[in-house]
């Protein structure tokens, strides 16, 4: 999977610290905008539902899997893509924080594809070499590096 982003330019290190996890978000699905995978309301629907919901997408500590309900009006394809941020995004939950470093947000038009997005990102979730590796990374070139290595 990690191969994957790389090959279809769907990784992302920000250059700056997002103000809120709201912001996060938002550039979270910076790339997946660009590809014409989803639009600008895919951001917004996630920020809805963690508003509602809480902070579900905070799967481990450092790692949050940004995503919309499948009635989005802005998905338009299927995709993962990897936003990297310098610190860890705080979200607050009504018991506790949680934060992540590493977002993979994802889409999907299809069940199908969805389920393989998710199969290969839990391959990555499992392997907490290749995790602490992918945490530690500061830059694209560092990415590349360590992919190159896989």
């Amino acid at each position: 999977m990690l191969k994957r982003l790389q090959e279809n330019d769907l990784v992302l290190y920000a250059q700056e610290q997002p103000e809120s996890w709201e912001d996060a978000i938002k550039v979270s699905c910076q790339k997946l905008e660009e590809k014409g995978i989803v639009t600008k309301e895919y951001a917004q629907d996630i920020i809805l539902s963690l508003e509602e919901h809480g902070p579900y997408i905070v799967l481990i500590p450092n790692v949050a899997m940004p995503h919309a309900p499948t009635t989005s009006k802005g998905i338009k394809g299927t995709g993962v893509s990897l936003t990297v941020f310098k610190d860890c995004v705080v979200f607050y939950d009504k018991e506790e924080e949680k934060k992540a470093k590493l977002f993979f947000t994802i889409v999907a038009d299809n069940a199908e594809k969805h389920l393989e997005n998710i199969t290969g990102l839990m391959d990555v979730l499992q392997n907490d070499e290749l995790l602490q590796a992918l945490l530690e990374t500061k830059s694209l070139d560092d990415y590349n590096q360590l992919i190159n290595l896989l």
